[in-house]
């Protein structure tokens, strides 16, 4: 197996969810309680075995840790300075937009395909990776007509897109430079409602590098 560079971790967690938090099951690390987050954090609770968080940290040359931890204080002193702490008393509030009221379920669909005819629900989700091309960063479809037509659907459903995937497309889509334009073009479509790209939050480092991503 390849070593990891002294920069990286190198500790390894054969099963990773040991690594999971859950209060209802496991006590807080003993480290937690002397820790100077540990009030906006709430501790570690996890059946790694871990005294902290700071476990995590298992970089051999900590000098050169590129992780948001403490061994590296510069780095780290630098990296809060940026994001301003980590607290949310800084963060810029955006408006309010309102939630349209849609059904408790609503039917995920992937393609047009396997259906002979036009899908009669009054309310579909779709992912945002079938509706842009990840390659070109243009959409797919151009107007409610061309969208009901590619997934087979009503042209007057109320469409809810869904960014949650896995992190390939997921990846591809922080790479596109337009971003901004794409979404106008989803607004011209009368989208009711979009969520954003999940990103993935590792659990295998402190928990200060997760909170300034």
């Amino acid at each position: 197996m390849n070593r990891r560079p002294p920069h990286e971790p190198s500790r390894h967690f054969p099963q990773p969810e040991r690594l999971w938090d859950d209060a209802t099951r496991h006590a807080k690390s003993l480290g937690c309680p002397t820790c100077l987050e540990r009030d906006r954090c709430g501790g570690v609770h996890t059946d790694a075995g871990i005294l902290d968080c700071r476990d995590l940290c298992s970089c051999r040359d900590k000098s050169k840790c590129d992780m948001v931890c403490r061994f590296n204080p510069s780095l780290f002193v630098a990296r809060i300075r940026e994001v301003g702490g980590l607290g949310f008393e800084n963060a810029p509030r955006a408006p309010t937009n309102g939630v349209p009221t849609i059904p408790m379920i609503v039917p995920m669909i992937d393609h047009r395909y396997g259906r002979s005819a036009t899908l009669d629900e009054p309310v579909v989700a779709l992912s945002l990776y079938e509706l842009v091309n990840l390659a070109t960063g243009k959409s797919h479809v151009t107007s409610r007509a061309e969208l009901a037509d590619r997934f087979r659907i009503p042209q007057s459903a109320a469409i809810i897109v869904s960014g949650v995937g896995k992190d390939g497309p997921i990846e591809r889509w922080w790479e596109l430079k337009e971003r901004a334009a794409i979404l106008d073009a989803l607004k011209a479509l009368d989208i009711s409602l979009v969520t954003t790209p999940n990103y993935s939050v590792l659990t295998d480092v402190p928990r200060t590098d997760t909170s300034t991503r």
